[in-house]
């Protein structure tokens, strides 16, 4: 933030947003000494969108009243999926139940801006456990949906699983199958389709 404030003068800044893996995980007092630093080095709108990304679990142990009082107006809250099989082959640390708990909890603290990530073509997954997934988001309290497809990473165990061919992952037109009923089904909800 000191090196792009001191090379340049930015417009006044309408969000701010802490992201890009789990900032949550630093807990709130590392997230408020950057969003102080922040507030020092470039002009944030007094209305500005304050956006913390976090697991579900995080949000218990910290919770949203605590990132409340810092600012955070907003999250985004990796899911993945309501399904507790694929949560455990993509070794979260959080169940659905405490996902949905954790939204829940957002929502009692008066948050209205709430995002949360679904993941499709995990190992496994069908279509019916992707419809079952977006179904559930649907009877949250989330105002914004980030869904994406699994990208297998070099050096991660399901690269390693794929090159054996121990790794039952759906199929590009498969894939594309997931990513079709996402957008159909979000924008009968309502939901706006923008990236």
């Amino acid at each position: 933030m000191e090196a792009w404030a001191s090379r340049q003068r930015f417009p006044q800044m309408q969000s701010v947003y802490f992201g890009g893996g789990t900032p949550s995980i630093l807990g709130p007092e590392a997230i408020d000494l950057l969003l102080n630093r922040a507030k020092q080095l470039f002009d944030l709108a007094p209305d500005a969108e304050i956006t913390l990304e976090a697991n579900p679990d995080d949000l218990i142990i910290h919770t949203p009243e605590q990132w409340k009082k810092l600012g955070i107006n907003r999250f985004s809250i990796g899911v993945q999926s309501f399904n507790d099989k694929f949560l455990r082959r993509l070794n979260r640390s959080h169940s659905a139940e405490q996902a949905k708990n954790a939204i829940a909890l957002a929502a009692a603290a008066g948050f209205e801006k709430c995002s949360l990530d679904l993941m499709f073509g995990l190992p496994g997954q069908t279509m019916q456990d992707w419809k079952q997934d977006l179904e559930q988001a649907l009877t949250l309290p989330v105002d914004h949906l980030s869904v994406y497809g699994l990208t297998i990473e070099p050096k991660t165990v399901f690269h390693r699983k794929m090159r054996q061919g121990d790794l039952d992952i759906p199929g590009d037109e498969e894939s594309a199958d997931f990513f079709k009923t996402a957008h159909h089904t979000l924008q009968n909800a309502g939901f706006e389709h923008y990236e």
